[in-house]
């Protein structure tokens, strides 16, 4: 697999004293690729690179977290950076932030037992564990 170079946009010294935040309005993410069986494939994104697996009872070999198992963690990511970034700007000071992410899915349709239920998640759940200097009224 070919890795690609993502040129860092510039940025704002410091956002709320958090994070940097980036001039430009748009940012474009790529990952790509490569199958290596029919439930895995390696993916190469900036300069990390992810297995993306299923366990053995939905056909994989376990050898990384599945698709929906990124998608949470990709969505808990979103929710901290998200967090940190109002936190700043609401002059709060987060001590702690624990997210866990959780959501339910029918294997029916992956699996080709059916097709009356819809496909991904049916409901995701999120619980955030927030240790700040904000007041009860915050």
């Amino acid at each position: 697999m070919r890795p690609h170079h993502v040129q860092s946009p510039p940025e704002y010294p410091q956002a709320g004293g958090t994070l940097p935040i980036p001039i430009m309005a748009k940012m474009t993410f790529k990952v790509a690729g490569r199958s290596e069986a029919p439930a895995r494939i390696a993916v190469q994104a900036r300069q990390f690179q992810l297995v993306v697996d299923e366990p053995p009872a939905l056909g994989g070999e376990d050898q990384g977290a599945n698709p929906v198992e990124y998608i949470l963690a990709g969505f808990a990511g979103c929710l901290n950076v998200m967090a940190h970034l109002i936190a700043g700007e609401m002059g709060v000071k987060l001590r702690r932030l624990e997210v866990e992410a959780s959501g339910e899915l029918d294997t029916d349709r992956l699996l080709g037992k059916s097709k009356s239920v819809r496909a991904g998640f049916q409901e995701i759940r999120v619980a955030l564990k927030v240790d700040s200097d904000a007041d009860a009224a915050t």
